[in-house]
């Protein structure tokens, strides 16, 4: 399958593999048996964007949306590893962001071999990891990290399908090898937050009562993915599910986060065609629209989210074009909805360098909310994506 990983984001995956981030040796270094290679991805583009304004403060004030605009985004990617004379690797892969003072994205150890792999760190999860993406031409709509086209109007982030609990915080995760096309994975995690209230020490929140409703504890995530082909034909299914507890629930109070999704990839010569779908319950009650700053409307309920993404892709050559689209829904709460519309253009300059370009039109309905916060916007995303 012709899918293109916008690696943005996140590790944008396709038919299952653990890491789309292309990794290039350079110098292979040996020390204690280990070898060392750097790779990553960094993605730089212009923006020009016209779209209603949002509210940004109690009084109902709107900001003054800049027309244009720049970006930038990109992780470096080192990883050393070596292998047993059993056979068995093992490794560790350690990520930072280029902007944000080379914040840690992600680090862990791992162990590979005929039982699969196990993973133990800062990493994403087996559902994320077997999610199949929609595949997209563009900057993309699912996950692809540049939200920047136009500014939300009702609190809604993009739309993205891509499922997880815990990103990117301490988790154990076991992969299976892939057998007749299929691999499965579970991970769990103890906690989220609990860093970010606590330092990295652990040891002070033992009691996740102290926690409030935006971090959760006993993460379990599962996932499923299926890769074949058939000849000319390729097909990728994911599935996955996720469950945690509310972290600052009591006992009384057992309210738990659900995450289901799937999604289906098909390709046939140059066309791909993929769709996906997420549910998430989120676990905690909604009483303000999240992300707004804004006078709003008390509205009581469970937060309940569902996002679809779905995109057709053509290839002929170094060109690859096709259509995007994205969708969420909060069907509690404050009933807010939004969608978004991606017509995308790539040409292959080398190999690990694009030209990428997109037109995005995106919709925002209201919902519960007063009329400040329904209206709609476009942008044009033109830029380049350089993987190494």
């Amino acid at each position: 399958m012709k899918t293109r990983s916008m690696a943005a984001g996140g590790l944008a995956l396709t038919g299952g593999a653990l890491a789309a981030i292309p990794v290039l040796a350079v110098s292979p270094s040996e020390s204690s048996g280990f070898r060392l290679q750097i790779g990553g991805f960094y993605n730089a583009l212009a923006i020009a964007r016209s779209q209603d304004d949002p509210v940004v403060d109690a009084t109902g004030t709107k900001a003054n949306i800049r027309a244009y605009d720049f970006n930038q985004y990109g992780i470096y990617s080192l990883t050393g590893a070596q292998t047993l004379d059993n056979g068995l690797e093992l490794g560790f892969v350690s990520e930072y962001e280029f902007q944000d003072n080379f914040n840690t994205d992600a680090a862990y150890v791992y162990a590979a071999g005929g039982f699969g792999r196990l993973h133990f760190g800062a990493d994403r999860s087996a559902m994320y990891r077997l999610y199949s993406w929609t595949p997209t031409a563009g900057w993309g709509i699912d996950f692809a990290d540049h939200q920047e086209g136009v500014a939300s109007l009702n609190g809604l982030p993009y739309a993205t399908a891509a499922p997880y609990i815990a990103n990117q915080e301490l988790m154990l995760t076991y992969m299976t090898p892939r057998y007749s096309g299929l691999q499965a994975g579970i991970s769990f995690a103890p906690d989220t937050g609990a860093r970010a209230q606590a330092g990295s020490d652990q040891r002070f929140v033992t009691d996740s009562s102290s926690l409030d409703d935006t971090a959760y504890t006993e993460i379990v995530e599962t996932g499923l993915n299926y890769s074949q082909s058939f000849g000319k034909f390729d097909l990728d299914w994911s599935g996955g599910f996720g469950t945690a507890r509310t972290a600052g629930q009591t006992t009384a109070d057992d309210r738990r986060r659900y995450v289901y999704s799937t999604g289906l990839n098909l390709g046939y010569g140059d066309f791909d065609v993929g769709a996906s779908y997420k549910f998430d319950s989120h676990g905690s009650p909604s009483q303000y629209p999240g992300n707004l700053r804004g006078p709003t409307p008390v509205v009581q309920g469970m937060k309940n989210q569902h996002d679809v993404n779905a995109g057709l892709t053509y290839s002929t050559g170094p060109w690859t074009v096709g259509p995007s689209f994205g969708w969420t829904r909060e069907t509690a709460g404050a009933e807010r909805q939004m969608w978004m519309f991606d017509f995308g253009a790539r040409y292959s300059l080398a190999p690990g360098a694009d030209i990428v370009g997109s037109a995005q039109y995106v919709d925002y309905d209201k919902g519960k909310l007063d009329d400040d916060y329904d209206g709609e916007g476009a942008a044009g995303l033109l830029g380049i994506q350089l993987n190494f």
